[in-house]
């Protein structure tokens, strides 16, 4: 199943990423503080099942808005994006589709990786 989950949305990319999932029969769930301390295989597991010895408040708060993909091909991925540039609102600034090497990954941790590869780029005027 196609599941999207989503960091920090305001409300008008939020709409639209939900409104697209929608149209594409994919899963949107909006990670909270308290699920931060999860991994992705975790939190996009099919049985729900998430372990409460994990559960934690976050850290830090992360304010950019971040989304992560998985169960999309790249043609889906493609569809999607095109469907969230028609909104004509401002791109997510962190993306990430699921890899067998992010999947143990914290949230925390995948929105540290994706934030220095953005500031990264960003500094460069990319």
């Amino acid at each position: 199943m196609k599941k999207i989950l989503t960091v920090n949305l305001p409300d008008d990319k939020k709409k639209a990423v939900h409104d697209i999932c929608a149209a594409m029969g994919a899963e949107m769930t909006e990670l909270l503080p308290g699920q931060y301390g999860y991994s992705i295989g975790e939190l996009i597991s099919p049985d729900g099942h998430l372990d409460e010895a994990n559960s934690k408040e976050a850290c830090r708060s992360l304010n950019l808005d971040m989304i992560i993909f998985n169960g999309f091909g790249s043609r889906e991925l493609d569809d999607f994006l095109a469907g969230y540039k028609a909104f004509g609102i401002e791109p997510v600034k962190l993306k990430s589709v699921v890899t067998d090497t992010n999947r143990s990954w914290t949230v925390e941790k995948l929105y540290s990786e994706l934030g220095r590869e953005y500031l990264f780029y960003k500094m460069r005027g990319m």
